[in-house]
């Protein structure tokens, strides 16, 4: 990198002696420049003291070791050096290598504190809810929305994360793509959810949800669940809708057998038990609940339990 010949503080004292009355030919001559860099010179410091060339040179170390790429901190700079020195936006933009254009501009954008507001009040309803299912959220409320804007407000303008925790790692198995049902009613997914109550006490969750539509009809909760009370619990669900023509439950395969006692349901009759890797479905609907459900809340009773359960769901 090749030297500078002259300091801001002899560049300075050139300009003070140009103000004073000495020609700029003899200036000129005087320090080896030529006319041009004199009127460089001038274009640049005239007006300026060595306490402000001094804190120019601040600004400029800083933007070169701070990296202000972005358009919000150069803009900042540049009203702030225009406001402290008085220079014009043409000289602070040539050292802040900032366009004009940039400067000037005047963002367009709505105000969103209806929004930012409906973002916080869902991120602390739902405090397992990150930011993707809180757009799916605000879609289904009515707001017109992309997942962009939703993304600023909720991790720049709002500040908000979701902790995320970390998950078991499982032996690699190879993955086959399983069938979807493509009408509601026609495949249930079940599978058991344990957990325990403050005073040690085991108890189960029945877990069912729809492979189609994901509703999830119902969350049976009790310490014991036998096959009995499963088919009881299917009689019991399709008194009020339709009867699956070829039913199609998944449950892990070392459930399936307890499932069909000799006083089945009809919804268990012709049943198809899948094996327990194909099982995915409500597995992943059992991660949810766990989270947003289980893990939120401490219950002391197995009742507490049915009703806390029985209103999330």
């Amino acid at each position: 990198m090749t030297r500078k010949r002259h300091t801001e503080e002899q560049i300075i004292a050139v300009l003070k002696d140009a103000q004073a009355g000495i020609g700029v030919p003899e200036l000129c001559r005087k320090h080896g420049i030529s006319d041009a860099t004199f009127y460089k010179w001038r274009a640049k410091y005239a007006g300026l003291e060595v306490s402000d060339v001094q804190r120019l040179r601040q600004l400029e170390d800083e933007n070169h070791r701070k990296k202000l790429v972005g358009p919000k901190a150069k803009r900042a700079a540049a009203q702030w050096s225009t406001e402290r020195f008085g220079l014009s936006q043409r000289r602070v933009c040539r050292l802040l290598a900032l366009d004009r254009q940039t400067l000037r501009y005047r963002h367009r954008r709505h105000e969103d504190e209806a929004l930012r507001t409906r973002v916080r009040e869902i991120a602390e309803h739902k405090r397992r809810y990150g930011c993707p299912r809180i757009y799916v959220r605000l879609r289904r409320e009515g707001w017109r929305v992309n997942h962009k804007k939703v993304e600023r407000i909720y991790y720049r303008d709002e500040g908000l994360s979701l902790r995320r925790r970390r998950r078991k790692k499982l032996t690699a198995v190879p993955r086959v793509a399983l069938p979807r049902p493509t009408q509601p009613g026609r495949c249930y997914a079940l599978d058991f959810v344990h957990d325990r109550l403050v005073t040690g006490r085991r108890y189960k969750c029945l877990t069912m949800t729809d492979l189609c539509s994901k509703e999830v009809p119902v969350i049976e909760v009790d310490v014991s669940i036998g096959g009995a009370r499963v088919c009881r619990i299917f009689d019991r669900l399709f008194l009020t809708r339709p009867l699956p023509e070829t039913p199609w439950i998944t449950a892990p395969n070392s459930q399936g057998p307890r499932w069909m006692p000799g006083r089945h349901s009809t919804a268990c009759s012709s049943a198809l038990f899948t094996r327990e890797v194909q099982n995915a479905f409500v597995e992943s609907f059992n991660g949810k609940f766990r989270d947003e459900c289980l893990n939120e809340h401490w219950f002391l009773t197995l009742q507490e339990a049915q009703l806390v359960i029985e209103a999330w769901r």
